[in-house]
C-alpha cells in the first residue's frame, strides 16, 4: 500500500473486538483501504475454540477472511469488487521497536498498536484505529493515532426520540369527532386534504397516532395502505391486570395482532415490558382459539456481576436462575388471578404454558406456531438477533424487550445492538410493530432508580 495511495484514501486498522462485533465487519467500511495486523488474527485463531457468542463470531471472522483470498494475496493485498483494499500486516522488529518505549510489544493488542503507529508515521494520509475496545481507543490516543467506535450498524432512528411507535397530534375536535364517527378505517389522506399543520409524514407501517383535544381522543393505527385503524382507548382485562397508560395499550395491541410477527419493546426497567409479553401471549395459548402452541422464553446468558460458574442439573435447572424475571411475573399473574377469582382448569397453567429456551442451540432450529419471547435482547448483537429471527417458519411471533440503556455485553452500546438494529431496520415493515415504553409501574422506587442512577 504506497503513501500516494494511502493519501488518496484513508487507511483503517480494525483491531479483534471489530470482528468479535460483526465477523464481516470489513464489507461495512467504506471509502477506505484495510490494514489487519498479524496479531489480530492470532487473537480470533486463540478464541475459535470458545463456546458461545464470542467463540462463533471469531470463527465466522476467520473464514470470511479466508474466503478473500479467491481475490488475491494478503501479503500484496486483496483488491475487493467494491474497491478497497485488504493486507494483512505482520509486526517484524522494524515495527515492534516504534513501541517498546511506551507497551509491551509481547501482548498482542499492542502487537496491533504497533502496525498502526508504524503507518501513522510512514504515511501521510490518515490512518485510523478502528476498535471498540475502550482502553485500545485511549492507548491509541496517548500515541497520537486517531481511532473511531466501529459502528457498523449504528442507529439514527430510535435515540434522536424520532421514532418511538406512536405520535401524539394535537387535532381539531372536528377531526377526531370525525375519525371517531367514520367506522374501523379513516384515510390519511383525508386528514393531509382537510387538515393543516398536522405532521403524519412519514408514517411507518404499525405506527400509532393519538389525536386528543379536551375530553376528545382518538387512538389509530396506520397500516401501511393509508388508512389509519381505530382501535379501543383500553385493553381486555388478563387475569386482573389492567394498563398503567397508552403506551401498554398501543404494545398489548400489537402483541395480540396476529398479522404483526415480529414486535420489539423498549423502554426503562419497570414500564412493563416483560409483563406485557407474557400476558398477551398467555391469552393466546390458553384461550380456546390456541392461536399459538406455546410460549418459548429466552434471554442472553450474561451475568450483570462475578458468575456464579458451572450450574448443576438438566437445562431448566441451569436455566432457572437466568429466567427469574419470567417466572417472578408468571407467579405474579397467578396469584392476581386467584385474588380475582379467576379459575384455572388445572394447577400451574400459566407455568405448563411457558416453555425456558437456550439461545445457544437456535442455530439450525426451525420454529413453528411459537410465541417466542427474547428479553434482554439489548445484550444480543446485531448478527445474532437476524440468526434468531431467521429461525421463524409459518405462524411463529417474536418478541424483542429490552433497554438499550442497560447494556451488559461489552460488545455493543445503546446504539449498536442488536435490538436497536432490529427497530431500525425493521420499522418500514408491515409484519414489525414497535413501542417504547415510558412511564414506569413497577414501584416509585424503581423509576427514580431509573431515571436518577
Amino acid at each position: 500500500m504506497t503513501t500516494q495511495q494511502s493519501a488518496e484514501r484513508k487507511i483503517l486498522v480494525p483491531d479483534a473486538s471489530v470482528f468479535l462485533h460483526n465477523p464481516m465487519a470489513v464489507n461495512c467500511l467504506n471509502d477506505c483501504d484495510v490494514v489487519i495486523p498479524m496479531a489480530v488474527i492470532e487473537q480470533l485463531d486463540g478464541m475459535k475454540k470458545l463456546e458461545g457468542a464470542k467463540g462463533f463470531n471469531a470463527r465466522r471472522s476467520l473464514k470470511y477472511l479466508d474466503s478473500l483470498r479467491e481475490f488475491g494475496s494478503f501479503s500484496e493485498g486483496i483488491r475487493l469488487p467494491d474497491g478497497k483494499m485488504v493486507k494483512i500486516s505482520i509486526a517484524g522488529p522494524e515495527i515492534i521497536w516504534g513501541i517498546t518505549d511506551y507497551f509491551n510489544s509481547k501482548t498482542l493488542d499492542h502487537q496491533t498498536l504497533a502496525v498502526v503507529y508504524h503507518l501513522h508515521r510512514r504515511e501521510s494520509g490518515d490512518i485510523i484505529l478502528a476498535s471498540k475496545d475502550l482502553n485500545m481507543r485511549v492507548k491509541a490516543n496517548i500515541l497520537g493515532i486517531k481511532t473511531m467506535d466501529l459502528e457498523t450498524e449504528k442507529n439514527d432512528v430510535l435515540f434522536d426520540n424520532r421514532f418511538k411507535g406512536y405520535r401524539n397530534i394535537d387535532a381539531p375536535e372536528g377531526l377526531i369527532k370525525d375519525c371517531c364517527c367514520n367506522g374501523s378505517r379513516y384515510p390519511l389522506e383525508k386528514i393531509f386534504s382537510d387538515v393543516d399543520g398536522i405532521d403524519l409524514a412519514g408514517l411507518m407501517a404499525n405506527e400509532f397516532v393519538i389525536m386528543a383535544n379536551g375530553n376528545r381522543k382518538y387512538l389509530g393505527r396506520y397500516d401501511g395502505n393509508g388508512d389509519l385503524c381505530r382501535h379501543k382507548w383500553e385493553m381486555p382485562n388478563s387475569c386482573g391486570i389492567w394498563p398503567k397508560n397508552i403506551e401498554q395499550i398501543m404494545a398489548y395491541h400489537l402483541l395480540i395482532d396476529p398479522n404483526v410477527e415480529v414486535v420489539t419493546l423498549t423502554g426503562k426497567a419497570g414500564t412493563g415490558k416483560t409483563m406485557l409479553a407474557l400476558l398477551a401471549g398467555l391469552s393466546q395459548v390458553s384461550n380456546g382459539k390456541k392461536m399459538y402452541e406455546k410460549i418459548l422464553f429466552s434471554r442472553p446468558i450474561i451475568s450483570i456481576g462475578n458468575d456464579l460458574g458451572y450450574l448443576s442439573g438438566d437445562k431448566e435447572n441451569k436455566l432457572a436462575p437466568w429466567m427469574k424475571s419470567c417466572s417472578d411475573i408468571l407467579e405474579f399473574i397467578s396469584s392476581r388471578a386467584e385474588s380475582m377469582g379467576i379459575k384455572r382448569k388445572k394447577k400451574n397453567k400459566s407455568e405448563d404454558a411457558v416453555q425456558l429456551e437456550a439461545l445457544t442451540f437456535m442455530r439450525g432450529r426451525s420454529i413453528r406456531g411459537q410465541f417466542y419471547i427474547i428479553d434482554e435482547a439489548q445484550n444480543l448483537t446485531p448478527f445474532e438477533v437476524k440468526t434468531i429471527l431467521s429461525r421463524a417458519e409459518e405462524g411463529t411471533k417474536f418478541v424483542l424487550i429490552g433497554d438499550p440503556c442497560q447494556i451488559d455485553n461489552p460488545y455493543v452500546d445503546a446504539e449498536s445492538n442488536g435490538l436497536t438494529y432490529a427497530v431500525k431496520k425493521l420499522s418500514p415493515l408491515s409484519i414489525h410493530g414497535h413501542i417504547t415504553l415510558a412511564g414506569g409501574c413497577r414501584s416509585q422506587l424503581a423509576s427514580m432508580a431509573a431515571d436518577y442512577l
